[in-house]
């Protein structure tokens, strides 16, 4: 592809393709939907067709991966315009950005979580960070939490009271850790909603993620994602 192309053309229909993604608009994207899980999720599902999309599937992606490929070639990477799509993750980590610029924030992306859980100060904070992105509680269930509604069978575990919404999708071995620790000393979290609101925030500041909008609801909706996900690969 684009082998009798000279430089100038090839960085046209680039930079053309680039501003493309940048308008919002969801062209050469699954269900034109730049929102959906698939692309929040990057690499996590990155050979599954049945997530809708995929680098295989994605007629965009694997364009601009060859157009890429050939302008770094010509030394194109030291512009200020430039952009690598050459892999998945970064198409997808590219193409949420510009989705968020349009339509405001949605569910965080994978990466974005783990730098959440990484930014923890102690081992409460992260156990209240993933316990809100990996299980489907909400923030105002953290307070509730008590130690009687933590249930151990068999080397796993379950929350107890909020049945109707508590899924595990991710950290199990972690969040099942920091609970039992967390409970051996404590009835209950002994933390308010507000303090956990601050926390979310502090969080997104340091790690520069567009903490002005972010909340805890951004991090059940990373959750939600998760749960599609799941679904779509049944």
């Amino acid at each position: 592809m684009f082998e009798d192309l000279k430089y100038s053309h090839l960085e046209i229909i680039y930079r053309g393709l680039k501003s493309l993604i940048e308008s919002g608009g969801g062209y050469g994207f699954h269900n034109s939907d730049m929102g959906n899980p698939v692309y929040l999720l990057g690499s996590k599902y990155i050979i599954d067709e049945k997530m809708g999309d995929s680098p295989q599937q994605n007629d965009l992606f694997q364009i601009l991966r060859d157009l890429s490929e050939k302008l770094k070639a010509y030394g194109a990477d030291e512009y200020r315009w430039w952009y690598d799509f050459s892999d998945w993750q970064a198409f997808c980590k590219f193409s949420v950005i510009a989705y968020r610029k349009k339509h405001g924030h949605l569910g965080l992306t994978e990466d974005e979580a783990e730098k959440l859980v990484n930014a923890c100060r102690n081992d409460k904070e992260k156990l209240i960070i993933m316990l809100l992105l990996y299980t489907g509680l909400k923030a105002s269930d953290i307070p509730k939490l008590k130690k009687e509604n933590i249930e151990i069978r068999g080397g796993k575990f379950d929350i107890q009271g909020f049945r109707n919404r508590v899924h595990l999708f991710g950290r199990e071995q972690d969040i099942q850790h920091l609970i039992v620790e967390h409970f051996k000393h404590h009835e209950t979290f002994e933390i308010s909603l507000g303090s956990i609101h601050r926390l979310v925030k502090r969080l997104a500041k340091e790690t520069r993620i567009d903490w002005r909008n972010i909340t805890p609801f951004n991090l059940f909706k990373y959750w939600l994602s998760l749960w599609e996900a799941r679904l779509n690969r049944k």
